[in-house]
């Protein structure tokens, strides 16, 4: 009976910590695949300031190809980091 018991109560823990790796895990993706449209959101939210040093953008598709040309991708990427660590700090 005890046995039985320490059986499941290992096989709950190890349970949920791989739902808890396979969450973090999924999300570290979604974020990857959504922080290009963050960082693009961000810029355009900043017009004002970047219309003074005339780099303003005219649009969403113009401001992600520019970012693309002129940064790259790790341009798109900015903030991935910082992004992951807030996820995981949920």
């Amino acid at each position: 009976s005890s046995c039985c018991f320490e059986i499941f109560a290992y096989a709950m823990v190890r349970s949920q910590a791989s739902e808890f790796l396979l969450a973090g895990a999924s999300a570290c993706g979604a974020i990857t695949l959504t922080n290009p449209v963050d960082v693009v959101k961000t810029r355009l939210q900043l017009q004002g300031e970047l219309r003074a040093s005339g780099a303003a953008y005219t649009g969403i598709s113009q401001a992600l190809l520019r970012i693309l040309r002129q940064e790259g991708l790790r341009g798109l990427q900015r903030g991935l980091f910082a992004t992951y660590l807030l996820q995981f700090s949920n």
